[in-house]
C-alpha cells in the first residue's frame, strides 16, 4: 500500500503478532462467499463499475468484446446494451446462469462457462477490446503471467484492453459486532487501528505489488506497440465480520496499429 500510515498500521499488525494463517480451501470458500453477498445485493449497488465503462466510449458500436470473469454481466450486459458484441466467460456456472437470466433480451451478448487459463476460444481469435476485472489478484502467483498473456494475445491492432485488479491486498478478521463507521482511506485507517483486527494470510497466495506491477506493465505493453495508462487509489471493503484493504489498480492498454 503506497500510503505510509496505512502501511505503518499493518505492519505494527504483524510486529505484534496480530496474522493468522489460512489456507487455498478457505480462500476459495470466502471468494464464493463473497461472490454470493455481493448478488443478495440490491441491484443499485451491485452495479457496474462506471471508470470502467467510461475506457468503453472509445470502443466503436458493433465491436466484438471479450470479458474474462465476467461474473453475473456485471460490465458485460450494459456494454452490450451500448451496442457492442459482448463474449461473457466466467468459470462459475452460477455467475453465467445468472448472467443469462438477467441479459436474456439484450442483443449482442454471449455468455458461457469458460477459464482464462485454458481458453474456450481458437488461438488466433481476437478482440477490438478485452475486459477482465476483480479477477488478477485472486489467481494463484504462478497464474498471473498466463492470464496477463492471454489477455494481452486476444487484442487485435488497435484494439483495447481494460484491467481492472487490486494490489497491495490484505484480508482482515474484525470482531463480529464490529460496525464500520467510515469509508474510504478513513476507514482503512479505522480498521487497523481497532485492536481486535487480525491480519489473514493465505498460505501460497502472495498479494500483488503495486510497483512491481507497474513495472511489469511497463515492460509487457512497451510504448513502441502500446498506448498505457495505469490509475491507482485506495479501495476498502467492510462486510459481515471481515474487510479488505488495497490498492485499486485500472489499466488501460491501447495497441497501436503500427509500431513507432
Amino acid at each position: 500500500m503506497q500510503d505510509n500510515e496505512i502501511a505503518e498500521l499493518m505492519e505494527a499488525k504483524r510486529r505484534a503478532g496480530a496474522v493468522e494463517r489460512k489456507d487455498e480451501a478457505w480462500a476459495r470458500e470466502a471468494n464464493r462467499e463473497m461472490w454470493e453477498r455481493w448478488h443478495e445485493r440490491p441491484a443499485s449497488e451491485r452495479g457496474p463499475d462506471h471508470d470502467v465503462l467510461a475506457l468503453f466510449r472509445q470502443v466503436p458500436k458493433g465491436s466484438h468484446v471479450l470479458e474474462y470473469g465476467a461474473g453475473a454481466g456485471r460490465h458485460a450486459i450494459p456494454l452490450a446494451k451500448a451496442g457492442l458484441k459482448v463474449l461473457a466467460v466466467d468459470r462459475e456456472p452460477l455467475a453465467i446462469k445468472k448472467a443469462r437470466e438477467l441479459g436474456r433480451e439484450v442483443e449482442g451478448l454471449h455468455a458461457i462457462v469458460g477459464d482464462a487459463l485454458h481458453p474456450p476460444l481458437a488461438d488466433g481469435k481476437q478482440f477490438g477490446a478485452v475486459l477482465s476485472t476483480q479477477m488478477l489478484h485472486v489467481l494463484r502467483e504462478e497464474e498471473r503471467e498466463p492470464f496477463l498473456q492471454e489477455l494481452k494475445r486476444r487484442v487485435e491492432p488497435g484494439g483495447h484492453l481494460v484491467l481492472e485488479f487490486d494490489a497491495d491486498h490484505q484480508w482482515i478478521q474484525l470482531p463480529r459486532d464490529w460496525k464500520p463507521l467510515k469509508t474510504g482511506r478513513e476507514g482503512i485507517v479505522e480498521v487497523l487501528r481497532h485492536p481486535e483486527t487480525r491480519l489473514l494470510e493465505v498460505e501460497g497466495r502472495a498479494p500483488i505489488s503495486s510497483e512491481e506491477m507497474q513495472e511489469k506493465l511497463e515492460a509487457l505493453f512497451p510504448y513502441r506497440e502500446w498506448r498505457l495508462s495505469v490509475k491507482s487509489a485506495p479501495r476498502f471493503h467492510a462486510g459481515r465480520g471481515g474487510a479488505s484493504v488495497a490498492m485499486r489498480m485500472l489499466v488501460h492498454a491501447t495497441r497501436r496499429k503500427e509500431k513507432v
